[in-house]
């Protein structure tokens, strides 16, 4: 049976990680093993993830350096038929995941989250990516910055860019995860991918997104932000934002973001059956 060697990150909180372990040890019925950058790790927390197999407690601040730092002590120890999986530090499983769940890497390089409803982002996402390492060593796959796409609020780029750009000139395929929630709270937030990874999304940031942005629905408490929603659609993505950052759209957005977030939060928090997401979103 083949291993699975999850690299995630926790980023300036620790609220997530023994959800995450719960989740995982609840649903995932191979042998896995974790890998994670905790920061800042305090004395507490060493409870937690006394049962990683690595953890490194250093302030590095780019995501993408942190997920290739992994991927390096992964591969350092994996067989090339094990699996290596990335999972945001929100992200876990919530359905039964065997060995059948990674059929598609018989037929695919890869297979990850694509956020369409962001946008139309077209990247495999960190949010979860799982692929055979042979593969991640044949094909050079790495999380550096890579191109830009255009979208409507202009050119923008993501983590998976640059995997994208290899799979892309190489002709390689991919097993897209898609969004397959029966409800939506927020358009990108909270999402549940192939029926089986939730994604709660900005756990470790300011929850503000390019779809709340662009639509502005979560913004619009009167006439006056109505028509200021319609004057921005004609700005550049830079002076968008600069605008909304200026004249206190931003921080409304945030805001209401931030308490819808907690909201959900705090039930995924208190449920002990570990059922709460299906209820809520599929």
């Amino acid at each position: 049976m083949v291993t699975a060697h999850i690299a995630t990150v926790h980023w300036g909180s620790d609220s997530w990680i023994g959800i995450q372990q719960s989740y995982l040890e609840a649903y995932f019925q191979i042998p896995y093993k974790l890998y994670s950058f905790v920061y800042p790790h305090k004395e507490a927390q060493s409870s937690l993830t006394s049962g990683y197999e690595y953890v490194n407690t250093e302030p590095i601040v780019e995501h993408h350096t942190k997920l290739n730092l992994l991927a390096e002590i992964i591969k350092q120890s994996a067989n090339p038929s094990d699996i290596i999986i990335f999972i945001d530090g929100d992200a876990f499983p919530v359905s039964t995941i065997t060995e059948d769940f990674f059929k598609p890497l018989e037929t695919n390089e890869f297979m990850a989250i694509r956020l369409d409803e962001n946008l139309g982002d077209p990247v495999p996402h960190p949010s979860f990516f799982a692929c055979k390492l042979s593969s991640w060593v044949k094909h050079e796959f790495n999380w550096n910055p890579g191109p830009m796409w255009q979208t409507p609020l202009g050119k923008v780029t993501d983590t998976g860019a640059t995997i994208l750009k290899i799979s892309t000139e190489k002709g390689l395929s991919w097993k897209p995860l898609l969004r397959s929630n029966k409800t939506n709270q927020h358009p990108l937030w909270f999402g549940v991918y192939g029926n089986a990874i939730y994604h709660h999304g900005a756990g470790f940031r300011e929850p503000i997104s390019r779809v709340d942005r662009k639509e502005m629905d979560c913004a619009k408490p009167g006439l006056c932000l109505r028509l200021i929603g319609k004057l921005q659609r004609y700005l550049s993505i830079k002076n968008l934002y600069r605008f909304q950052r200026y004249s206190g759209i931003r921080m409304r957005i945030v805001q209401k973001n931030r308490q819808l977030s907690g909201s959900v939060f705090e039930q995924i928090k208190a449920d002990q059956t570990l059922t709460i997401i299906k209820k809520l979103f599929c």
